[in-house]
This record gives structure tokens, C-alpha cells and sequence, in this order.
């Protein structure tokens, strides 16, 4: 059975709500077949760590849970001035995330950006 690969770039801090949302709708239409989704996070949107509205520590931790990654852009990071302890557990830090996203697109996995 084929393993269904999916790339959720996002890169807007307002789009969070619809990432996720549209993340838990591709999980439940997925049913039994096999995926692997990862979440390439980069500009703006790592600001959902520092700010308070936007904390995803409990979605990030559950998603990755079932089969989601989340890497987090470390020049953005940086740009940012976030530390890399700010980072939830269940995040990976990436060198670049648009290098990411790159890799990913080569390796085969679909591309979606809300």
C-alpha cells in the first residue's frame, strides 16, 4: 500500500487555525490508508511559539503524534530572536525551511500551502 506524503507550508502566523484544521481534515479522510505529513514552518508564522494567542504546544504534541512533523526554519528563528528552547518538544529545527519544503517537493511529497 502506498504511503500518502504531504508538505503543509506555512509561513503567515494568521494562517495557524487553517493549517491545522486542514491537517486534522486530511487525517480523518485518510481513514486507514498510510501517510506521512510534514509541517514546514518558516517566516512569520514560527512567532506562534513566543506570542501567547498563538501558543500550539497541545496541537503540535497530538499531531505529531500521528505521524506529523513540524520543522521549525532556524534562520527564522533566529530573524525572530526566538531561542530554540522556546520550541516545543515535538518540533524539529531545520537549517533553512524553504530548503525544506525543497527536498520534500523532490522526495515526491505533494505540495499544499494554505
Amino acid at each position: 500500500m502506498m504511503t500518502w506524503n504531504v508538505v503543509f507550508h506555512i509561513d503567515e502566523v494568521m494562517k495557524w487555525p487553517l493549517v491545522l484544521g486542514n491537517i486534522k481534515n486530511f487525517i480523518h479522510e485518510m481513514g486507514d490508508r498510510p501517510y506521512q505529513i510534514d509541517v514546514v514552518v518558516n517566516a512569520e508564522a514560527v512567532l506562534c511559539v513566543w506570542e501567547k494567542e498563538w501558543q500550539i504546544d497541545k496541537e503540535v504534541q497530538t499531531l505529531s503524534e500521528q505521524s506529523v512533523r513540524f520543522d521549525f526554519c532556524k534562520k527564522a528563528l533566529k530573524g525572530n530572536h526566538i531561542p530554540a528552547s522556546a520550541l516545543p518538544r515535538a518540533v524539529q529545527m531545520v537549517p533553512s525551511g524553504i530548503l525544506r519544503v525543497v527536498e520534500l517537493q523532490m522526495d515526491g511529497y505533494a505540495y499544499v500551502k494554505p
